[in-house]
């Protein structure tokens, strides 16, 4: 709500593309184990999840109103009011932003039903084509293969104390190249950075230590560095935790039995090692044995973003849907850089484009409510088949935004004929 008072404002819309990429899931998984726990009813539940909803909607519409140019300034006190659980009067207007705040309005004053709703599907802790699809075990062969060739290089040469290269197999492994390298990266640096600083406290700052609360000090300093950077950008949190670690092995006594600060540096000289072995191993791997390039999700996502579009448009509810999916896949073109071989930028050109026009695209869409927008869906849909139509087939309303939406459309669906060509 808060947000929805800034962008109201007439605040730079930008920032909110990352709240509405993370989607409601984290606050559904919030709502589902208060009522597990028997701290809300089942219509409370139901309930709170309509407001959730609601508000998502709230935001969206608010940065799309922005981004054309049409805030509704007049909404912002009352939506800051709503944001402290006040029940304000909201002032009447026509704009989409005002309609999505009745909405939302209406969604935490309304009583829940009291006949039963209808049975959702259940979330199953396995993926529908778990035991279907074979990327999965690829991915599984692949991670046994590092950890067989990591545990059989230190056992045969008897250097047990870099098995931290085993544990690296299984920490970094994930769904894309891009991804695990990124991850490795992280761990790497954040490695060295902590092994870097408890070598200087060693050498530097542990002879000058004569009380126990000094050491305490120590370990508080180092720690506050480390999780400076765990709580930061999702882009470099693991280099914390990391950081953390390889500094707490430098300056504590690996046993439990012994008192008083560390002097053996031994123990940070392998970790580094071991986790140098264990990121070269799982390049090796990933790159040259059945390579998931994070180009190819970034096109699924984008794919599927644009078939959540033609689905909002047809009048479903997958708003939540279209941010999460251009929120996968502009995260998959963020790590594609840590690929090797690198993709060309050249190559890249067009898919970039792509993504960038569906994010445009999606930003429009809480706007598009009440227009006819069939024609502009079976664009969208002809796009991702590759099947030819005419953006003029859309009815032309007159509006601005629609007819931008139709252009976007159109650039969409030339693009989607090039790519199947």
């Amino acid at each position: 709500m808060l947000e929805a008072a800034r962008l109201a404002e007439g605040g730079d819309p930008g920032p909110t593309n990352r709240l509405l990429q993370d989607g409601n899931a984290a606050a559904e998984k919030y709502i589902k184990m208060a009522g597990l726990l028997a701290q809300v009813s089942h219509e409370e539940q139901a309930r709170l999840e309509a407001e959730l909803t609601a508000s998502f909607k709230l935001v969206a519409t608010a940065q799309a109103a922005v981004a054309v140019g049409r805030p509704e300034p007049e909404l912002a006190p009352a939506l800051r009011r709503m944001a402290e659980g006040a029940a304000p009067s909201l002032p009447a207007g026509e704009g989409p932003v005002a309609a999505a705040a009745r909405s939302f309005a209406a969604a935490r004053e309304a009583v829940p039903p009291t006949a039963p709703a209808a049975s959702e599907p259940k979330d199953s802790f396995l993926k529908p084509d778990a035991f279907e699809n074979p990327v999965y075990t690829r991915f599984a062969l692949k991670v046994l293969l590092a950890v067989f060739l990591t545990y059989a290089l230190y056992t045969s040469i008897g250097l047990f104390e870099i098995h931290t290269a085993m544990v690296t197999c299984f920490v970094v492994a994930l769904g894309t190249s891009g991804e695990t390298f990124h991850k490795s990266t992280l761990r790497i640096i954040g490695c060295l950075i902590g092994a870097a600083m408890g070598a200087f406290a060693v050498y530097f700052v542990m002879p000058h230590l004569w009380d126990p609360g000094h050491l305490f000090l120590l370990i508080a300093m180092g720690s506050l560095i480390a999780g400076w950077v765990a709580t930061g950008s999702y882009r470099v949190q693991y280099a914390g935790f990391q950081i953390a670690l390889a500094f707490f092995i430098c300056v504590l006594p690996g046993s439990p039995m012994d008192f008083g600060p560390n002097y053996d540096l031994s123990d940070a000289g392998y970790r580094v090692l071991g986790i140098l072995v264990g990121i070269s191993i799982m390049g090796l791997v990933f790159s040259s044995l059945w390579p998931e390039r994070a180009s190819d999700t970034r096109d699924q996502e984008t794919e599927a973003a644009i078939e959540a579009i033609a689905e909002v448009l047809r009048g479903e509810n997958r708003l939540e849907s279209v941010h999460r999916h251009i929120g996968a896949a502009r995260h998959a073109q963020e790590v594609m850089r840590f690929e090797w071989p690198t993709p060309l930028a050249g190559a890249q050109t067009g898919a970039t484009r792509r993504l960038a026009t569906v994010g445009e695209l999606a930003r429009l869409l809480p706007l598009l409510g009440g227009m006819n927008t069939t024609g502009l869906a079976a664009t969208l849909e002809a796009s991702v088949d590759h099947r030819p139509s005419d953006p003029d087939e859309a009815i032309d309303s007159g509006d601005a935004i629609h007819d931008r939406a139709r252009v976007l459309a159109g650039i969409l669906t030339g693009e989607g004929k090039a790519n199947g060509n």
